[in-house]
């Protein structure tokens, strides 16, 4: 009896069938895990959009703050924090919910996770600069704490931006 040959994209797919299985597992946990903080976002995005700092007039229900440069930076920074995380969740479900096919893994499924937690970094980073408008909103305008409590939040922020630039390497070199 002959034995049929196999040409090299059969062998190297017998040969990967493990690796294929294993990387889908894993981009599933990944997209898994980055969907729940994407939306955990996307929760807190929509809470400081609906209740804004200085709240609303009993009288007229018109924002009190509304006409301060703060308000106005704050607004826009919620409004595109929670524009991104809307986007990572959309990238991360279409992660979660893919045929994981052998073609996918070459292009499509590495560029939705870097898309989606890319997005994901961005709307914390956003989050956190809308925070501290917030806050400068919040501090009353004679405390002489504005200035050192919004520089020394912008300084925790650098850094947690800093420690996470390797990962966002990581996920962006191969690509």
């Amino acid at each position: 009896k002959k034995q049929r040959r196999k040409n090299p994209k059969q062998v190297f797919r017998e040969a990967h069938q493990q690796l294929m299985k294993d990387g889908a597992k894993w981009m599933k946990h990944t997209a898994s895990s980055s969907a729940v903080f994407a939306t955990l976002i996307a929760t807190v995005a929509f809470a400081g959009g609906m209740h804004v700092p200085g709240g609303t007039s009993t009288t007229t229900g018109l924002l009190l703050l509304i006409y301060q440069k703060a308000f106005a930076i704050f607004a826009i920074a919620d409004a595109i924090s929670l524009s991104l995380s809307v986007a990572s969740i959309l990238a991360f479900l279409t992660i979660i919910t893919s045929r994981y096919a052998e073609d996918d893994f070459l292009s499509k499924l590495p560029t939705r996770l870097m898309f989606g937690i890319g997005d994901l970094f961005c709307s914390i980073a956003v989050m956190v600069i809308g925070f501290g408008f917030a806050l400068l909103l919040l501090l009353s305008p004679d405390s002489t704490d504005k200035p050192v409590s919004v520089v020394l939040l912008y300084a925790l922020m650098i850094m947690i931006l800093v420690v996470s630039l390797p990962l966002l390497y990581q996920i962006v070199r191969p690509i």
